[in-house]
Formats: structure tokens, C-alpha cells, sequence
């Protein structure tokens, strides 16, 4: 049986219901005996009784073929999706490795990429850490070269410093051996019966003893003082000159120079000179300078700088033996130390020139204090110039001075000092501000304690003694510094 009987039915009923509409007229033309109806489309059309026949029996088939098709559909193996694709499909299996391929290469491609990046990331910590090795490189270079520059500078100040020592101390020695020379021709001119004849009265007539030239030299003495540049100038005019009526005023213009330190030793080369000329020159200026050496501003006017000077180059003189007897020297250090219980200004300017004579004099007169290596200082001449007695004498009063009198003036300077400060500080407070009075009562306390501190500590090294206690912020930079 044909599965299209009920396409057939379909299109008998669609050819009966055209046939009722639109044919019509058609089958009225057509019914003439012996002709098979037509419908309105041209087919042709069975007898009633045999169309109701093959309805029936198109009926039968179309149910019998709907039953093969749902037998036939029942009875066939199922169809997977691969299936309906269309011939080009693959089984399930062959697609389950596929897309198990696919995600193993998927996968290795993934774990190429992590791969190739944690390289990546590796290569880029290599780069770094050789970049910071060659940071490190050039900074360890750079420290090494700044270090090796340190080093050759160091060894160039050490060595600039070692031959500045060398050259101080050659000229130390060649220094110490001429005032070795000086004080042993000098000494010649000294005594009753002096070894040396100074210069006759015949060769002082021949030499030039005008008043101006004479004038002129002491103008000279005056004006441009003695010092490293004029002393030369000065010694050639001392040669070329008859000053043995102007000695009175050749003294007065030496002693009221002011003299510097470092122009110490020129003032005594031009004194040696007079001294080896004329016989009273030395007595006369050693009293000049005595004089000066103790005068104080209310009596003679001398400010602490001509008392200083004149106190080394009074020292000096007797080094270099333009008079042996030590005893002025001695004289003049008593006065000094002795008690000013009227006048603390007085008292601070007495202890600074005795400062200044134990600086000048702590090799010549006093007993050398033992060094911290227990080593004895090596011998010299400078050593002979006193005896021990005398240096004993010396060094005894000096330690009793700064034990009482120096001890007992500082102590009221920082007395002074305190007071002074806590006036400030009230002032400050209740005020706002410290008044002009206040401030200068203050500096001037101050000041005072800084020269005593600075005197203590001169003593303290020369004696070997402990050094005092500052006083102030300014007293303890500058002992921390020297």
C-alpha cells in the first residue's frame, strides 16, 4: 500500500470542494452521455459510487500508513545530534576527542604562555638585579676611589704637617742656637771685668750724631715700632749712628712700643745691638720696663697689651744676658702676685701679665712639670740660664699665688657671673626684656670670667696642675678646643 493515500484523499476532498465552486459550469456543459465529469481544474472525475469507494478506500490506507509510521518510528534506533548535522557529522566519540584535543592544546598553549612569561619575568629579574649589581659596582667603585682620595689627602696632611714640624723644629734649633750665641756675647759685655770692650768714644765721634738723623731714628722707633719688617732698618741706623746722648730717649721709645709676640725676639736683636755699644743702656731700660710692667690704668694710663709686651721683652733680656742678675725679674713677678683687694679689675690685669711672663718663661725659670710618658725633656742651654735654686723659688711662689690669690679670684668671678645671670634671667621674665644695664653688668661679668679662666689654665699647664672648672659656655668650647 502506498504511503500517499492521504495526500490522494487530501487532494480528492480540495478537488471536490474546487469542483463545488468554480466548476460548476463546467460539469453542466460536460454531462452528456458517455463523458466522465470533469472537475473545474480539467481532471477528471469518477462516478459518484466509485468515488465514495476510493474514499474509503484511501481512508483505510491512510490509517494503516500513519500505524507503519508510528511502528517504523518506535522501532528505529535513535538518533544522535551528531546525526542531524548532516552527512559531514562525526560520531559522539570522535567528537569527545576532539574537543578533549582541543582543550589539551588549549591547555599546553595556556601552560606555553605561563611558561614563557614566568621566562619573561625571569629574564626581566636577571636584567635588575645585574642593573643593581652594577649600581652596586660603581658605588663600591666610588667609595673605593672617594676613600683612596681620603686617604691621599690624609697622607698629604700628614705629610705637610710632618714637614712643618720639621721645619718649625729646624728652625726652633737654629733659632735657640743664635739666642744661645747672643746670650753668651752679651754676657761678655756684663760683670766688672766684662770680657768684650764695647765701642771706643774715638769710633763714636766718626759715626753720625746729628740731631736729625738722630730724631729721625727715634721718630722711627715711635711711628713704626719694632717689628719683623723695621727691625733691619732699625739695627742699620744703630750702626751708623752716635746715640750715646739720646740713650734716655732711645729707652722711653723702646719700652712704650707696643709689642706684639712675634715681635719679641726683633725688639731684643735691636737691644742686644744698643746693649753691646752703650754700657747704661740695659740698667736704664730694665728699669723702664719694670716701670711699665707694673703700672695699672689709674696710675700710669698703660693699657694690659704695653704691660704684656714689656713684660716678655723683659724676660728676654735676661735670656739673652744683657744683665745676669735675675733679680728685677724676680722683684717684679712679687709685685704682681701680691693681694689688690681694692680693685678686682687691677687684680685681673696683674694675673694676665703674670700669664704672659710664665708663657715667656716656663723652660728659662721654672721647674719642669713631669710629662704624662714619665720622659725627662731633653737637656739644653735654656736650662742653665737659672739656677735650680732659683727656679724652685719661682715655681713655689707661683703655685702659692694660684692656690690663694687666683683660686679665690675666680671664684668670685663666677660669683659675679651667677648673679649676673640670674639678673638677666628675672628681667626676662617679669619684664619682657633685659634692660641695657642689665645686659652690660652681664658681658662685663662675663668677660672677666673668661680672661681669669683663660690665666687659671695658662698657670694650671705650666705647674702641672688640674686645670679649674668653666664658667661659662665660651670657657668650656675653648677648653674643650685647646
Amino acid at each position: 500500500m502506498s504511503n500517499n493515500g492521504p495526500e490522494e484523499s487530501g487532494g480528492s476532498s480540495r478537488r471536490r470542494r474546487g469542483g463545488s465552486k468554480g466548476g460548476a459550469a463546467a460539469v453542466s456543459a460536460d454531462r452528456r452521455p458517455g463523458a466522465i465529469p470533469c472537475g473545474g481544474d480539467g481532471e477528471q472525475r469518477l462516478p459518484a459510487a466509485d468515488a465514495g469507494h476510493q474514499r474509503r478506500r484511501n481512508l483505510r490506507g491512510s490509517g494503516r500508513t500513519q500505524r507503519n509510521k508510528d511502528n517504523d518510528r518506535n522501532s528505529a534506533p535513535a538518533l544522535d545530534s551528531n546525526a542531524l548535522r548532516g552527512p559531514g557529522a562525526q560520531p559522539g566519540a570522535n567528537q569527545e576527542a576532539s574537543l578533549k584535543e582541543k582543550k589539551k592544546r588549549q591547555k599546553a598553549a595556556k601552560e606555553e604562555q605561563l611558561k614563557a612569561k614566568k621566562e619573561e619575568e625571569r629574564m626581566e629579574a636577571e636584567r635588575k638585579e645585574a642593573k643593581q649589581k652594577e649600581a652596586e659596582q660603581k658605588e663600591a667603585g666610588r667609595k673605593e676611589a672617594e676613600r683612596k682620595e681620603a686617604e691621599r689627602k690624609e697622607a698629604e696632611r700628614l705629610e705637610a704637617e710632618r714637614k712643618e714640624r720639621e721645619e718649625n723644629a729646624a728652625k726652633a734649633a737654629e733659632l735657640s742656637a743664635k739666642r744661645r750665641e747672643q746670650r753668651m756675647f752679651n754676657l761678655s759685655y756684663c760683670g766688672e771685668s766684662p770680657s768684650a770692650a764695647r765701642i771706643s768714644e774715638t769710633e763714636l765721634r766718626k759715626l753720625d750724631s746729628s740731631l736729625k738723623k738722630c730724631t729721625g731714628f727715634i721718630r722711627k722707633l715711635r711711628g713704626s715700632g719694632i717689628t719683623e719688617e723695621s727691625h733691619k732698618s732699625l739695627l742699620l741706623d744703630v750702626r751708623m749712628l752716635n746715640l750715646s746722648r739720646y740713650i734716655s730717649e732711645v729707652v722711653a721709645a723702646i719700652s712704650e712700643t707696643k709689642l706684639r709676640s712675634s715681635d719679641t725676639e726683633y725688639a731684643a736683636l735691636l737691644c742686644s745691638e744698643l746693649h753691646q755699644r752703650f754700657e747704661d743702656f740695659s740698667a736704664q731700660l730694665s728699669t723702664a720696663l719694670s716701670t711699665i710692667v707694673l703700672s695699672t690704668h689709674a696710675t700710669a694710663g698703660k693699657d694690659l697689651s704695653s704691660r704684656r709686651g714689656a713684660m716678655r721683652l723683659l724676660v728676654e733680656l735676661f735670656v739673652l744676658g744683657m744683665y745676669p742678675d735675675v733679680t728685677a725679674v724676680i722683684s717684679v713677678l712679687r709685685e704682681l702676685m701680691k693681694s689688690v683687694r681694692d680693685s678686682r679689675e687691677a687684680a685681673v690685669a696683674n694675673l694676665s701679665v703674670v700669664a704672659s711672663f710664665v708663657r715667656a718663661v716656663s723652660r728659662f725659670l721654672l721647674l719642669q712639670p713631669e710629662s704624662e710618658s714619665g720622659e725627662a725633656p731633653t737637656a739644653s742651654w735654656e736650662d742653665e740660664v737659672a739656677s735650680l735654686q732659683t727656679k724652685q723659688a719661682i715655681t713655689a711662689a707661683l703655685e702659692s699665688y694660684y692656690k690663694g690669690e687666683v683660686s679665690k679670684l675666680y671664684a668670685d668671678a663666677k660669683e659675679e657671673l651667677r648673679k649676673a645671670e640670674y639678673a638677666t634671667l628675672r628681667a626676662r621674665q617679669t619684664k619682657g626684656c633685659v634692660d641695657d644695664a642689665t645686659a652690660a653688668k652681664h658681658d662685663e661679668a662675663r668677660q672677666i670670667c673668661e680672661r681669669i679662666y683663660a690665666a687659671c689654665g695658662t698657670l694650671a699647664e705650666a705647674l702641672g696642675k688640674k686645670a679649674a672648672e668653666p664658667c661659662c659656655q665660651t670657657c668650656r668650647r675653648n677648653g674643650a678646643e685647646g
